[in-house]
């Protein structure tokens, strides 16, 4: 499988009830876990963390944020000069970006208290066992 980074889109409806926030294209079905990453405001980058087998699926519940997502080749040395796909998603809507396996990701907060959603394909113990991280500077989105 060849898979890539994507913005899967949201979609609002509105009547008057009030609204409803949904999201058609995710497939939740291979999902292991989720969990929700707030950045301090001394450092709102984080970044960057890959797994080779795990993806992830990220959604911002508050604020706004730039996921980046850069493919890795060979995880002992990364390239330095490999282009990074960012994505810059709102709380006002439940676009999803979809980083598969073999991807390195970063998120940088553009809001003070801005949260994601993280949905991950693999279980905690998969993960860490999967888990490589590369030096905040050595891409930039």
């Amino acid at each position: 499988m060849n898979l890539k980074p994507k913005i899967l889109k949201g979609f609002n409806h509105y009547d008057l009830r009030g609204s409803l926030s949904y999201n058609n294209h995710l497939d939740l079905s291979g999902l292991k876990r989720l969990y929700v990453i707030e950045n301090s405001l001394a450092q709102p980058f984080r970044g960057w963390d890959g797994h080779e087998f795990e993806s992830k699926i990220f959604i911002t519940i508050t604020g706004r944020i730039r996921f980046g997502a850069v493919r890795v080749k060979d995880w002992a040395n990364p390239d330095p000069l490999e282009e990074p796909v960012a994505a810059e998603l709102d709380s006002a809507s439940v676009d999803a970006f979809f980083v598969p396996g073999g991807y390195a990701n970063s998120i940088l907060s553009l809001e003070p208290g801005s949260q994601a959603l993280v949905l991950s394909s693999s279980s905690l113990q998969a993960s860490l066992m999967d888990d490589y991280r590369i030096e905040s500077n050595f891409w930039k989105v």
